[in-house]
């Protein structure tokens, strides 16, 4: 009675022996644990919610570490892993639902291992779905690179399909493939139109010298190439001219 400490224990004997796995979480007078949850996919990747937050362990509670990004602090009282989206649904009291999409790479990580300068962790299945989807992309950096990071989709002939750039920060970055391949070439004119002698000056011309094609109603910024078929792809990223797949 009245203690708010923090107790989950661990059984691997049918119940003849417990061993207290929750020293690593912090005491004070919302830490006691109202949820314990494995991850499906990984053994020893545990979730547990308390009082004020959720924590997780990579060694089977032998260490834990809080999972607070973009999660208040709020009672924690239920947990569970979406096992095909590797998904954590995460429900709280007062504050609603929450869904932490693609966990895998806290599924991929090991507890003892150091973290190499690079890693770019296997992603999870996409879905295509009707005009939409995504392919999360997600890979660590130690420090953060000299040069923005090339990324690159592949098909099973090893060929382009679809090239972009973005910042990388010390720590986790994710981006994401839309599933479609790169955008046709644009036409841009450098012509004079006979009906608009004085389109150069202009202010949305002004320092250069060509001109798109108008496509009315059509926003040529939005202009997408063909939805990928489903299949196998490849990953590619360049971090200061080191490659990874």
């Amino acid at each position: 009675m009245d203690n708010r400490d923090p107790y989950v224990y661990k059984n691997a004997d049918r119940g003849m022996t417990w061993k207290l796995i929750s020293a690593g979480l912090p005491k004070h007078p919302l830490s006691y644990v109202r949820v314990i949850a494995e991850d499906p996919n990984r053994k020893g990747l545990l979730f547990a919610g308390t009082g004020n937050g959720l924590y997780y362990s990579l060694d089977d509670g032998g260490h834990w570490s809080a999972l607070d990004e973009g999660l208040p602090h709020a009672p924690v009282s239920w947990a569970v892993v979406q096992p095909e989206f590797h998904d954590l649904v995460v429900s709280t009291y007062g504050r609603g639902i929450f869904i932490l999409d693609d966990i895998g790479p806290l599924e991929q990580q090991v507890g003892s291992e150091r973290e190499p300068e690079v890693r770019l962790f296997v992603p999870r299945s996409a879905y295509r779905f009707l005009r939409s989807g995504r392919a999360y992309i997600t890979f660590s950096l130690k420090t953060a690179p000299k040069a923005p990071v090339k990324i690159a989709i592949l098909d099973a002939g090893n060929k382009v399909l679809r090239e972009w750039e973005r910042p990388g920060k010390a720590g986790l970055n994710r981006t994401w493939w839309d599933l479609h391949h790169a955008g046709p070439r644009l036409v841009e004119l450098r012509t004079t139109p006979v009906d608009n002698p004085n389109i150069w000056i202009e202010p949305r011309f002004w320092g250069k010298d060509t001109r798109p094609v108008t496509h009315w109603g059509v926003s040529l910024k939005d202009v997408g190439g063909p939805i990928a078929l489903p299949g196998k792809y490849t990953v590619r990223i360049t971090v200061d001219d080191k490659t990874f797949t």
